[in-house]
């Protein structure tokens, strides 16, 4: 989960997924509240990750931090 107390991504890692031998990918789904579909993303890159969270509005900030 990322950004749980905002956009509650759900992000889940395929490897070798359906025939994919070597292949890794992650898929992206908020319910369509801030990414608007299941993003799929082919990267080894946690810097191409954020950049595209930060891309659809995900970046971790939301005021319930400053009450806890």
């Amino acid at each position: 989960m990322i950004d749980p107390g905002n956009a509650s991504v759900f992000c889940t890692c395929y490897v070798n997924h359906e025939g994919m031998f070597g292949e890794t990918f992650f898929e992206f789904y908020d319910g369509g509240q801030f990414i608007p579909e299941k993003f799929k993303l082919k990267t080894d890159s946690i810097e191409v990750i954020i950049s595209y969270l930060v891309k659809y509005g995900i970046n971790n900030k939301t005021e319930l931090y400053q009450t806890r």
